[in-house]
């Protein structure tokens, strides 16, 4: 036996030849280097009447062969450079039971080979395998003749040797015509040029080739297009003999492939024409680029003059919008087209596509030198309506195909959508127009409803009793301090809080008595839902818990620029008002939502109180915001005024309106501004 390491490397190559498939083989395979064992599979161990396979290694091959045998393996293994070849001898095994054998000699390496893979086998079971592969020779046969690919066998010299029937089926030729015959026979010179070229290369270096597309002439001399594939064929000494393979008829394929081709490149000029609509251009610019991208078109059959009509102003006539390659004679008599004069006149008539090879009785229109042609007018309409005639020009005696009309009308019905659109558009516009207007309107009311607010300068002694509501709240805390002074950590809690809350009334107070001079707020980057947190703390501590109050706030934090003290007490406004308009045990809701501005599209959010009252009564909707309007006896009128107020100097608006349940809703929307993203 050799060393571990080269029975290892040994196995590898072994391996790499045959596998776990010889290892399983019923016949005598080892792997000798310089003639002698190096790796033995099973039943090579039992045919040399060894033990194992391990009791190989190191033994000699040729050693186990009787006489002449012998000598004729030992000259083909034990050599440096190991020959391929074939040979029968008797194998003496050391159990005594000698028998005729076959033996085949396959060398590993490409060049100076000095290890082989040597295969052995009864001389009988060789007869057996002949008559297997007879067996499989016939059904091959059967399989192949039964296949719907052409099976072909080349040799050396590109000469067909093999040829099953279904060429008749192809090609239209017999066997018998084809046998003996080049393939670059069948095809037609410049195609058999083309493919011996490719085609040189495989028969210098032999190797498997697939999908090579090819052209041939049928019998009845129609092309036919083929996809062939096959692999080398090489003689057991390794002699290059020719190639196999199959021919398949893609000719069909090919042709749907095109159809698809053609059809996307149909698709790109709609979806161009389209993109072009959405492009701040002129309609007449619009229709001068898709005249000019379909007289482009690699599929169609046309010549570079063309035009485009719409339908004018005075009905019943067309107007020429677009032309490419029209003679100045041609554009003066078509600037003006009546309906029914000449083919384009008469496809807006009829509402049909006319076709002409050639010049007929039906064109009307004749200048001096016109060349031959012919023409498509597709009229271009929308729900029945004509809004305009597609003038194209071919040549002369031009194939009237029913796939070029069909795109024809495909780009006119697009054409006829993008002019719709764009009168929608102009419609929109008007209404776009209107809308400013409205909006312009209201910025004027905001105005003047500003300078009401200034007025409530002479009110500011009214406006500081909305300090009492907080102020109930920091008694409560100051009388719970009082009952909880045993608890010095909680004492100072609370006095804290009563601390903030007379800071922040004192900063309102000043506010509001500097109301009628200033129109600012102190806006500052402020955590949102702190905020509101705080403020619904402090009303609860003013309003007490006769009402519950639900908060509906982002989960993460919510960071806007505003002034928190004026924010505070907006909100202090609307929860006021939201628990003395709900019901007795009401719930009242807060929520932050993130919202757009109609008006705008500007990004934001939308502080909303929420009540489960009777609603705004739609006779007092428009007056809710008014100063001094009220509907209680002992209202002010200057809460909502204060919120609209607010949120204008915060470049927001208030809005009010009934909720579908009942009760109302109080909207503060705050523009999101440079610290609006969630942090």
């Amino acid at each position: 036996m050799g060393s571990r390491g080269d029975n290892a490397k040994g196995a590898v190559a072994f391996g790499r030849w045959a596998g776990e498939l010889i290892e399983g083989s019923s016949h005598l395979i080892c792997l000798c280097r310089e003639g002698r064992i190096e790796h033995l599979n099973p039943a090579g161990a039992g045919a040399l009447g060894l033990a194992c396979p391990e009791d190989g290694g190191g033994l000699a091959l040729a050693d186990f062969f009787e006489g002449e045998s012998g000598d004729a393996l030992g000259k083909l293994v034990n050599c440096r450079y190991v020959a391929a070849g074939r040979m029968q001898g008797t194998l003496m095994p050391r159990d005594g039971d000698t028998r005729k054998v076959d033996v085949e000699v396959i060398p590993i390496g490409e060049k100076e080979a000095h290890t082989a893979v040597v295969e052995v086998h009864d001389i009988v079971d060789s007869a057996r395998q002949l008559a297997v592969l007879r067996d499989s020779e016939r059904r091959f046969r059967d399989l192949v003749e039964c296949s719907s690919d052409w099976v072909w066998a080349i040799d050396q010299d590109c000469v067909y040797t093999y040829v099953s029937p279904k060429v008749r089926d192809i090609l239209g030729y017999e066997v018998e015509e084809v046998l003996g015959r080049e393939p670059f026979d069948l095809m037609p010179a410049a195609e058999a040029e083309r493919v011996r070229r490719e085609f040189t290369p495989y028969l210098e270096d032999p190797r498997p080739f697939a999908n090579l597309e090819n052209i041939n002439l049928h019998k009845d001399r129609r092309l036919i297009v083929l996809e062939t594939s096959g692999v080398p064929i090489f003689s057991p000494a390794g002699t290059f003999r020719g190639y196999r393979g199959i021919d398949r008829d893609i000719t069909e394929r090919k042709r749907t492939h095109e159809e698809i081709r053609q059809n996307l490149v149909n698709l790109d000029i709609i979806a161009t024409i389209l993109r072009l609509s959405l492009q701040p251009i002129s309609l007449d610019d619009l229709l001068k680029q898709a005249l000019s991208l379909v007289l482009s078109s690699p599929n169609l059959g046309l010549l570079s003059q063309g035009c485009i009509f719409l339908v004018g102003e005075s009905p019943g006539e067309l107007e020429l919008k677009a032309q490419t390659g029209l003679p100045p004679s041609l554009l003066e008599s078509c600037r003006r087209l009546p309906f029914g004069r000449c083919l384009c006149g008469q496809a807006a008539q009829s509402g049909k596509t006319i076709f002409a090879d050639r010049v007929d009785e039906r064109h009307e229109i004749i200048y001096p030198a016109m060349a031959p042609h012919g023409h498509y007018c597709v009229p271009i309409q929308s729900d029945g309506e004509v809004l305009g005639v597609i003038n194209l020009y071919v040549p002369e005696g031009h194939e009237h195909l029913r796939a070029e009309e069909r795109f024809l009308s495909s780009v006119a019905d697009t054409l006829a959508g993008v002019i719709r659109r764009r009168l929608a558009e102009d419609e929109l516009r008007r209404h776009d127009l209107e809308r400013q207007f409205s909006k312009l309107s209201g910025e004027y009311h905001r105005v003047i409803q500003m300078e009401k607010l200034s007025a409530m300068g002479m009110m500011v002694g009214e406006i500081a009793h909305q300090i009492n509501n907080p102020l109930v709240g920091v008694l409560n805390m100051a009388q719970l301090a009082e009952r909880e002074a045993d608890d010095p950590a909680r004492t100072r809690e609370l006095l804290g809080e009563i601390t903030a809350a007379g800071e922040h009334c004192r900063t309102f107070l000043q506010r509001m008595l500097e109301f009628t001079s200033i129109s600012r707020s102190d806006r500052k980057p402020t955590d949102m839902n702190t905020l509101i947190a705080g403020t619904i703390s402090l009303f609860q501590q003013s309003a007490g818990n006769a009402h519950p109050l639900v908060t509906d706030l982002p989960d993460e934090a919510v960071t806007l620029k505003v002034d928190p003290v004026l924010i505070r007490h907006a909100l202090f406004n609307l929860l006021s008002n939201a628990v003395q308009a709900s019901r007795p045990g009401g719930t009242v809701i807060v929520c932050l939502t993130p919202e757009i501005a109609h008006d705008e599209g500007t990004a934001g959010w939308s502080l909303s109180v929420i009540d489960h009252g009777e609603g705004i009564p739609d006779d007092i909707v428009g007056k809710i915001f008014t100063p001094f309007f009220s509907t209680r006896s002992n209202g002010t009128g200057l809460g909502l005024p204060v919120v609209q107020h607010v949120a204008i100097l915060h470049e927001g608006h208030v809005s009010a309106a009934n909720m579908p349940e009942g009760g109302a809703c109080f909207a503060i929307w705050l523009p999101s501004g440079e610290c609006g993203d969630w942090t």
